[in-house]
């Protein structure tokens, strides 16, 4: 068995390309692998949970209103603030780093701030603990080809291991 180039795209069989070419179907691999990626996710969603938390609280703390709705917006926009600010300006957030992880475009170029407002905004659907927790993002990225969530394919970003990325 052929060891996979961790530098090179992931490579389809001829066969299944050139069916999907007839049928009219657009095939389109990513510029990385996102392989070996779902362990690594995990943990780093775990780091990043207890970061987020701490942003949480450190914004609730600074906030001297005492309205229980403001309380909850204001701990929804720390949360998300974290991811999105992390992301946009890093290409990834603090528990990805930790675990060696990248957020990347599809094509191989590093996740901007469209790609971060559209994976932050998606995290309220895939990660959000009214609606099963993290399942529906675990469940997607389990079975998606490319180790994708949601909200990776709309914002057409892959997480890969950082040195396949560099």
């Amino acid at each position: 068995m052929e060891q996979e180039n961790p530098y090179l795209s992931p490579t389809i069989p001829a066969d299944e390309t050139q069916s999907a070419k007839a049928l009219g179907q657009e095939v389109r691999l990513p510029g990385i692998s996102p392989a070996n990626t779902i362990g690594p996710r995990y943990i780093a969603a775990n780091i990043d949970g207890l970061f987020a938390a701490v942003c949480m609280l450190i914004a609730l703390k600074a906030n001297p209103l005492d309205y229980r709705f403001l309380h909850i917006a204001v701990a929804i926009l720390a949360v998300l603030a974290y991811y999105f600010i992390s992301e946009s300006l890093f290409s990834r957030t603090p528990g990805k780093f930790l675990m060696g992880l990248v957020v990347r475009k599809f094509d191989g170029g590093k996740c901007g701030w469209r790609e971060a407002a559209i994976r932050t905004a998606f995290r309220l659907l895939e990660v959000n603990p009214l609606f099963l927790g993290a399942l529906p993002g675990s469940v997607l990225i389990l079975i998606s080809r490319n180790r994708q969530r949601l909200g990776d394919k709309v914002a057409d970003t892959v997480v890969v291991l950082a040195r396949r990325a560099g």
